[in-house]
Order: C-alpha cells, then sequence, then structure tokens
C-alpha cells in the first residue's frame, strides 16, 4: 500500500473512532454521515449509546452481573448443554459416514470433535464472577467525572494494558473470555481454545427459553451451535489442531480440506447464479458461510428428527395444523430475517462475507429436500428441491 492512502486510512479511522465522543457540534455531522451512509434516521438514544460504550470497554464486567441476575442459570445450561451433546453427536456421525473425506482428514477432524468443548456463558464456582474480581480488573479503568472524551482515551489505554498482560497468562479461559463477553449475541466458534462459545446474554426470551419445544430449541440456537461446529471443521478453521495452534503446513487437512469440499462449493455456485440468487463477485465470497449455514441445518434438523423418535408426537396449543418439521422452518427463518435501510443491505452486499438475509434464506431452504416435502412445494417453484447440491458433510 502506498504512503499516501495508508496515511488517509490511518486518519480515516482515528476521525472515526474519535468523533462520536466529541461535542454536539461533531455528533451532528457524524449523524448527517451515517443517514447518507447507513440509511440511519435518527442517531442512537443517547442512553443506548452509553451502553454500547459501557460494553466496548467493560464488556466482562457486564457479562458476569448479567449472569449473576439470570433466573434459571442452571438449567439454561442443562438445556443447552444436551442439545450441544446431541448435536455433536450427529456431527460425528456424519463425519464418519462422509465416504469422500480422506481418511487423514477424517481423522484429523474427528479429533477435533473429540475434544471440543462448551461454555455457555462464564464458570460458576470460585472467584471469578466474585465482586472482588470485578474490583481487581477495573481497578486500572480510571473515571473522571465530567471528562467523557478523556474517559474513553482512559478506556483505550486500559484494554490495551489488558491484552499485553493476557500475552503472559496461560489460563484457557483468556482465549475465550471475549467471546463470553460479546453482545453481538451469537454462538462463537473459538479456534484458539476449540469451544463453542454461547454468552449467557443470549439465552434470553424471545430467543431461547428451556420451555420452547424441541423444535423452536433446535431452529434457532440449534442451528447455530451446528453451524459453529461445521465452521470448525470446513475451511478455513479445520487448519487449526484440537490444542488451538495452527496445523504444520505439511498437515494433509492444508490441501485435502479444500479439494474435499470443492465440489459442493462449485455446485452451489453454479446454482445460485442460475437462478439469480447473487453476483458472481459475492459468491466467492459468501459460499463458504452459507455452506456451513446449510450444513448446521441439516445437521440441526436430522439431530431433531433423532430426538422426537423417543417422544410422544404432540401438537402445539393454536398450531394444530403445523408438525414439529414446520416449526423448525419457521423458527429458522425467523432467526435469518432481520430489517434493513437500503443503504445498509447495499454496503453489507460489498462488504460482508455473508449473503443477504433474504438470499441467505432462499439458497438454504432451496437446498433442504425435506423442507420442499413439508410445505408441498410443487415443481416450477424455486423451493421444489430435486436434486440438492452435496453437503459439506
Amino acid at each position: 500500500t502506498d504512503r499516501v492512502s495508508l496515511n488517509n486510512y490511518m486518519m480515516w479511522r482515528l476521525t472515526d473512532s474519535f468523533v462520536p465522543y466529541l461535542s454536539k457540534n461533531f455528533r451532528d455531522t457524524v449523524a448527517v454521515y451515517r443517514k447518507d451512509l447507513l440509511g440511519e434516521q435518527q442517531p442512537l438514544p443517547r442512553w443506548e449509546m452509553c451502553i454500547e460504550t459501557m460494553q466496548k470497554f467493560m464488556g466482562f464486567g457486564l457479562a458476569v452481573l448479567l449472569q449473576n441476575h439470570a433466573e434459571d442459570f442452571g438449567r439454561n445450561v442443562k438445556v443447552v448443554d444436551e442439545i450441544f451433546s446431541e448435536i455433536m453427536r450427529e456431527a460425528k456421525h456424519s463425519v464418519e459416514r462422509a465416504g469422500w473425506l480422506p481418511q487423514q482428514l477424517q481423522e484429523h477432524i474427528i479429533g477435533k470433535l473429540m475434544s471440543m468443548g462448551l461454555e455457555v456463558g462464564f464458570p460458576t464456582g470460585g472467584t471469578l464472577l466474585s465482586d472482588k474480581n470485578l474490583e481487581d480488573t477495573y481497578r486500572q479503568m480510571f473515571v473522571m467525572n465530567r471528562e467523557f472524551f478523556h474517559n474513553i482515551q482512559y478506556g483505550i489505554n486500559f484494554i490495551q494494558k489488558e491484552q499485553q498482560l493476557r500475552l503472559k497468562k496461560f489460563d484457557e479461559f483468556y482465549r475465550w473470555m471475549d467471546a463470553a463477553s460479546d453482545f453481538d449475541l451469537r454462538v462463537h466458534y473459538v479456534a484458539a481454545a476449540n469451544k463453542i462459545v454461547i454468552p449467557q446474554a443470549l439465552l434470553q426470551e424471545p430467543y431461547f427459553h428451556p420451555d420452547y419445544p424441541l423444535a423452536v430449541l433446535y431452529g434457532d440456537l440449534g442451528v447455530e451451535i451446528a453451524t459453529a461446529i461445521v465452521k470448525a471443521i470446513t475451511p478455513w478453521d479445520v487448519l487449526y489442531a484440537d490444542d488451538g495452534t495452527l496445523v504444520d503446513s505439511q498437515h494433509p487437512a492444508i490441501n485435502q480440506s479444500k479439494l474435499a469440499f470443492l465440489h459442493p462449493v462449485s455446485c452451489l455456485r453454479h446454482w445460485w447464479g442460475k437462478e439469480g440468487f447473487a453476483s458472481s463477485l459475492a459468491s466467492d465470497m459468501t459460499t463458504y458461510t452459507t455452506l456451513t449455514k446449510l450444513s448446521g441445518v441439516n445437521i440441526a434438523l436430522r439431530t431433531l428428527q433423532n430426538q422426537l423418535k423417543y417422544l410422544p408426537h404432540t401438537h402445539q396449543p393454536a398450531l394444530e395444523n403445523f408438525e414439529d418439521g414446520h416449526l423448525f422452518f419457521i423458527t429458522f427463518a425467523q432467526s435469518v430475517c432481520s430489517i434493513k435501510s437500503p443503504q445498509r443491505r447495499d454496503l453489507d452486499s460489498t462488504l460482508d462475507i455473508s449473503l443477504s438475509d433474504k438470499s441467505l434464506l432462499s439458497v438454504v431452504l432451496s437446498q433442504v429436500k425435506e423442507f420442499s416435502k413439508l410445505f408441498s412445494c410443487s415443481k416450477g417453484n424455486m423451493f421444489f428441491t430435486a436434486i440438492p447440491c452435496e453437503d459439506v458433510l
């Protein structure tokens, strides 16, 4: 990169990071900029901006406070752990049945799955969630009255020092604590720890409740967990060993993983290009994330079907015409769809590594034969599935 472009980029990043915390005149300029770029009609309410700022600099503390005041946290963990265990069992079976995977790659993937762990929130017991630990953690976080901008600077310095201190700490907790503190509210796979991490803040209504029907639980949280597991064993996180280190450059997984998934990638790109779901440029950027989501849906659905074999067949009140499969797909669709401004959609389609919500939902559902069967899609319908592309697992 030439020096002028690099300097301009650095100055822009500096401006973008600090201007929102300056006086009203500067914030008004930011509001105009974000309206043109993202379509935001109004700036964030002051309270919401304050919460975002707190999450940025004290995310761990807020997550601990939320977990300490959560109702039925132990019960939530038990339900999530059962879902994870069942999905993991199905994922292992899928890998074992995948005859097209080379033996060395198959053994590498099975090894990762066997040692993969689950973290829901933070570990209870001990001193991690204690007030004393929070006080010790944020003792060097200086906050002064009526000095908001300076407090932002203090917060940045505090985060930098904390990151430097972590380099000297070998406790595995520090590898995944940021994921557990994340208020982005999604299921994470942390390659450095080989763990699936679920922030406690995600286990809130209406997204989650331990008494929800299995079809609803598997349609949202189950799909997210399955997708995270698939992400761990497909390019590019498959290149991490089960101890969180990068595999040697001569390891069979380096080339075998890309070759093994080449045909599903090509098939999906060809299919959605023919159907007009995405441009060729978008397909290059988004194919792997789409495939992991598709495989996650398939694994979660198969796991649900296996679970339902041992349970009495019931219909939910006021939903007598819906089977469990219907509820699964409806819940999945609700978890994918969101409302965005035209400017935001345009920006995401240019920069994001995932398809737009509508395109992702259409591509995934049109590749799942069970959806076509359950909703009686007729021939010629875009969701009618005759011969879907091969699953990655």
